[in-house]
């Protein structure tokens, strides 16, 4: 199985979605797992949790497995604030 981790930045904002995008575009290539390592995340807006469950959803229809691991407390916080819980959940596996 093929494994690509990506490291989320400091800050996943609108600043940010951009090159987040780019770099989320290229791990769907050839994967088999995505592992999205959230530990270093301290600011999340709107735009960022979109594309992060838009990247999610992509990867699923591909087939691919997508990990989020070492949840920040910023990203959690994010998530539960604009009601994507469940959504989240049922595209990640949480570790």
């Amino acid at each position: 199985m093929k494994q690509n981790s990506i490291v989320l930045q400091e800050c996943v904002d609108i600043r940010a979605v951009n090159e987040l995008h780019a770099n989320l575009l290229l791990a769907l290539n050839g994967m088999d797992e995505i592992v999205l390592d959230s530990a270093g995340v301290a600011r999340v807006d709107t735009a960022g949790l979109q594309l992060l469950v838009a990247f999610a959803r992509e990867a699923q229809v591909r087939g691919l497995s997508v990990t989020l691991r070492a949840g920040s407390t910023a990203l959690n916080e994010a998530v539960l604030a604009s009601g994507m819980e469940a959504e989240m959940r049922s595209l990640t596996t949480l570790k």
